[in-house]
């Protein structure tokens, strides 16, 4: 017999509805959202030496920043689109090195995909008030 705690079933609900209700900025936003989650777990998971954690959360991360290179449209701005492909390239890679080193590489990963959903969100907030001004 299985027992599911209510409310992380009702927090996942609540997860994918919003996911399905979101605009295209938000759900890119999402996506960042989970990668730095997860990232800070597969952090943890390492820090008290729990492998399987860490590489499943590993394994999400970088599903996550695989979909956000395929999001990538390089006609507007194609300087932009090559210098996030290289950040996303940068991330992967040094997840890839993660099997031999500290759970410190998932804290460097965490910090660009934070730094990357911050500018993300203030573009989206900037095209916001633009429409509507």
């Amino acid at each position: 017999m299985s027992t599911t705690d209510p409310s992380a079933a009702a927090a996942q609900a609540y997860r994918s509805v919003q996911v399905l209700t979101a605009s295209p900025a938000e759900a890119l936003l999402l996506s960042f959202d989970t990668a730095i989650d997860q990232c800070a777990r597969a952090g943890e998971a390492a820090g008290v030496g729990d492998r399987d954690s860490a590489r499943a959360s590993e394994a999400k991360v970088t599903q996550v920043i695989l979909l956000l290179m395929t999001a990538i449209n390089p006609t507007p701005d194609p300087i932009l689109a090559e210098r996030l492909f290289t950040l996303y390239r940068w991330c992967l890679a040094r997840l890839a090195e993660s099997r031999q080193s500290d759970g410190d590489v998932y804290a460097r990963v965490r910090a660009v995909l934070s730094g990357l959903r911050h500018a993300f969100a203030e573009a989206a907030c900037a095209a916001k008030e633009s429409s509507h001004a």
